[in-house]
């Protein structure tokens, strides 16, 4: 995951997304939409993750 073009880690699940977000200094990161225009998805979108982190 990259915030303000710096790399802040690696999402495995929604909750590390919340997390990563909540570390950013975003206020509300439980309010962040996802499917918004500031989110760039690779290899997938918001409803796909792996079953578990390489």
């Amino acid at each position: 995951m990259r915030w303000d073009g710096q790399s802040i880690g690696v999402a495995h699940q929604p909750s590390d997304i919340t997390v990563f977000l909540q570390e950013a200094g975003l206020e509300d990161p439980e309010a962040f939409d996802l499917t918004g225009e500031l989110v760039e998805w690779r290899g997938g979108g918001p409803e796909t993750w792996a079953e578990s982190p390489p």
